[in-house]
């Protein structure tokens, strides 16, 4: 408080509210304004310190993956993939499949030491899709996953989520050293 003005600024009440302690008690009992804006000052800091102020690991994947969904547009290599398993290759035909095994689909593409594993779960209103690369035995996160149009960065889990009317027909993964084409896929 200065002299000229017997009233409180704002930092002097943001610290009387995290300290507890307020040395204008006296003031802010006489002055409606005062009190007014301690009260909201006392509900906005309240509010603001019990957020937690560090972000959540999927923020943390979603922004190292900035890099790679810019520096993936130009790899320095391109190989093709190939389908090692198919769910439903293994199945006797349609006429005769029964609808829970037709409405989900697994596949194991491969190309190199990297293998992406992806599973399709048909809803009433399009497709559920969830999918993981691997670097030989363990899980990767280095790769964006293009899926037609769209570009996927990996979740914490290094998973990738998405949901689409209909299922992808042409998939790859990108990074800035390579580019992996799986081609066309027949749904």
């Amino acid at each position: 408080m200065t002299k000229d003005n017997q009233h409180p600024d704002r930092g002097e009440m943001l610290r009387a509210i995290r300290t507890g302690r307020i040395p204008f008690a006296r003031h802010l009992a006489e002055c409606e304004d005062c009190q007014n804006l301690f009260a909201m000052l006392s509900r906005v800091h309240t509010g603001v310190e019990e957020i937690d102020e560090s972000p959540g690991e999927h923020a943390v994947y979603r922004h190292r993956a900035i890099a790679l969904l810019v520096q993936s547009r130009h790899p320095r290599s391109s190989v093709d993939g190939d389908v090692v398993f198919d769910s439903w290759a293994h199945l006797p035909p349609t006429q005769v499949r029964a609808a829970t095994l037709e409405g989900e689909r697994r596949l194991r593409l491969k190309a190199g030491r990297f293998t992406l594993e992806f599973i399709a779960d048909r809803q009433l209103d399009g497709w559920e899709f969830v999918a993981r690369v691997y670097d030989q035995t363990r899980a990767t996160s280095e790769f964006v996953l293009q899926v037609g149009q769209k570009k996927l960065y990996p979740c914490a889990q290094q998973c990738f989520f998405w949901s689409a009317k209909h299922p992808p027909r042409r998939i790859q993964l990108l990074s800035p050293e390579l580019r992996i084409d799986f081609g066309r896929l027949r749904w």
